[in-house]
């Protein structure tokens, strides 16, 4: 069970207001393995999300703060200190299943620079996804990475298409089009993210998937292992609609139940007041239109 990032920052109001607590609790509950790093994991800064993780997965521990840790590693393999090609987070994980290696190395879009606060990032680089992804998927295939070799290698990327046709994903030109072409041979698989789409697709012959936000879908693949040589004999892959699809998980449900009801008391301080409506702005038509100042954006800058 795995992530491409962005699960906490930018959240709803529920777990926001409480730090993101509830959402790093309810993926504990449910038993995540590994995520990548989205570019919203660093919408507090870099030693907030250092904070989050225990230290055998490089976290740091700082009284000062009361954020809950991981119980799964959060993995960058593009996120550099300032300067160097030194890796600041975990590069990859190997999680064994069934007798078979699966090592996941974890990326973020390069562009994360540009979507977070300066200041939270400023001793750190992204660097080129694809350049990490098959510099690190080399080592795990021949073993040299230090932690042994990898059966299969999955890729986590925290970038995507904004298409959902696959012949057009597979034709874009950009950075994301670039990685899933060059995507070295060993890498058997790409969970993908960032962009909210949902597109199941083959291309360069290994799935290609993203399913969506707000855990609305599953994406699911299924890798066959020859377990004479073992690499992969066959796959399949899938987008599973998840909403209504069956009960909630009661531990689950205890958690969100009790994060809403700290909302609505939170939430319910009144902390100023307004003497008009604060809106987006709009066109003559009355539609929204983002290209104008609003008040919304004036208050909020």
């Amino acid at each position: 069970f795995v992530s491409s990032g962005d699960s906490i920052g930018a959240s709803t109001f529920e777990s926001f207001i409480a730090d993101d607590n509830p959402t790093v609790d309810v993926l504990n509950a449910t038993g995540l393995d590994v995520s990548a790093v989205g570019n919203h994991e660093f919408d507090r800064g870099f030693a907030a999300l250092l904070d989050r993780l225990p230290t055998q997965y490089g976290g740091v521990e700082d009284p000062a703060t009361d954020l809950h840790k991981t119980d799964f590693p959060y993995l960058g393999a593009n996120v550099y200190a300032k300067g160097t090609r030194d890796p600041a987070l975990p590069e990859y994980a190997l999680l064994e299943r069934a007798g078979v290696t699966v090592g996941f190395v974890g990326l973020v879009t390069a562009e994360t620079y540009s979507l977070v606060t300066p200041s939270g990032i400023a001793n750190l680089d992204f660097g080129d996804p694809l350049e990490a992804l098959n510099r690190v998927s080399a080592g795990l295939s021949d073993g040299e990475a230090g932690n042994g070799e990898a059966d299969v290698i999955v890729a986590l990327v925290h970038d995507g298409s904004s298409n959902t046709d696959c012949a057009a994903i597979e034709a874009e030109n950009t950075e994301f089009g670039e990685l899933v072409h060059g995507a070295a041979a060993e890498v058997d698989a790409i969970f993908s993210a960032h962009t909210h789409q949902r597109y199941n697709c083959t291309i360069q012959g290994r799935p290609v998937i993203q399913a969506g936000s707000y855990a609305t879908h599953l994406g699911q693949v299924v890798l066959n292992i020859d377990p004479e040589n073992g690499t992969v004999a066959s796959w399949s892959s899938a987008l599973i609609p998840l909403a209504g699809s069956a009960p909630p998980e009661p531990a689950v449900a205890t958690l969100v139940d009790a994060a809403v009801r700290a909302a609505e008391v939170t939430g319910s301080r009144q902390v100023g007041s307004i003497t008009a409506d604060i809106t987006r702005a709009t066109t003559a038509a009355g539609a929204e239109d983002r290209g104008f100042e609003s008040s919304l954006g004036s208050l909020v800058a």
